[in-house]
């Protein structure tokens, strides 16, 4: 799972630098996604 959410970040974080948009918006929103995306499969499991 740790590994799955760290590709994921890595992936974001690659798509956001080719796109050019580093704001802190742009943050907030991966990480709420991330956690939101971390909460199900926490309950799941």
């Amino acid at each position: 799972m740790l590994t799955t959410g760290t590709t994921r970040t890595a992936d974001t974080a690659r798509t956001i630098s080719i796109t050019g948009t580093t704001r802190p918006t742009s943050v907030a929103r991966i990480t709420t996604s991330v956690l939101t995306s971390a909460s199900p499969r926490k309950g799941r499991s």
